[in-house]
């Protein structure tokens, strides 16, 4: 099973507004698809 995903149009996300604690995304393809998912902390 091969887990490399290509993910070369990277997106930036401007963090200033978010308060600190941890965060859960799900990066998804129009149809709905999991392409990736995980976790990242903000903290100030």
């Amino acid at each position: 099973m091969d887990h490399l995903k290509n993910l070369a149009n990277r997106t930036s996300l401007p963090l200033d507004n978010y308060y600190s604690g941890l965060y859960i995304f799900q990066l998804r393809e129009k149809d709905g698809t999991l392409v990736e998912s995980g976790k990242f902390n903000v903290v100030k």
